[in-house]
């Protein structure tokens, strides 16, 4: 190596500005506005000119619904199905946002549904899911707030707490037309009891 190039690289950059921002200790945040002494919220310290977020008397009189996950269960007959109850409840709660929670070969369906939103891959009929994965699952649909859950899976108590763990305000499932439905109803909001286990028998009566 040239002696000279190796002096070079030795030399400080003259184009290297030190500042003093993380130097002697983390950044300076910006000032805070002025706390708005007229504030009826004063224990929450709300600045002037911002207001808190209120959910609208919509929310609380007519139930609506502004985030909805669909959860299906099974394949891309069964995904399909349900194609017209998405529009169903576009049609119903006009600004509502729908999630869909289905299989792996079932997601697929729903990426040319333009009233989805998100559609994410899950399998609903593992009998012995992966733990990282259930919860990272519950995870997601706890950060997302949804209003409202509705799933096509027969719920047994696993099933019933899954969607309990949500903690949507609205938990909308099916249950066993049997004797297993008797727990899964303390965690659930509104069952639907179907007359067939395979509830696809039903077509687009499902």
């Amino acid at each position: 190596m040239n002696k000279d190039e190796d002096k070079q690289d030795k030399q400080d950059d003259p184009n290297m500005v030190n500042g003093s921002i993380y130097v002697d200790d983390k950044q300076d945040e910006d000032p805070s506005p002025p706390d708005n002494p007229n504030n009826p919220y004063g224990f929450l310290k709300f600045p002037i000119g911002f207001n808190p977020e209120v959910a609208s008397s919509g929310l609380k009189i007519r139930r609506d619904v502004q985030r909805c996950c669909v959860v299906i269960s099974r394949g891309v007959y069964e995904n399909l199905l349900f194609f017209p109850i998405i529009q169903l409840i576009k049609d119903r709660y006009l600004s509502v946002q729908i999630d869909v929670i289905a299989a792996f070969r079932g997601k697929q369906t729903y990426e040319l549904n333009k009233n989805v939103r998100w559609a994410d891959a899950y399998d609903l009929d593992e009998d012995f899911p992966d733990p990282a994965e259930y919860t990272s699952m519950i995870g997601i649909l706890k950060g997302r707030y949804y209003d409202m859950v509705l799933s096509t899976k027969l719920a047994g108590l696993g099933h019933a707490a899954f969607l309990f763990m949500t903690t949507a305000r609205d938990r909308v499932s099916y249950i066993y037309p049997n004797v297993n439905y008797a727990r899964a109803r303390l965690l659930i909001s509104e069952t639907f009891t179907p007359d067939n286990i395979n509830i696809s028998k039903g077509r687009y009566n499902m």
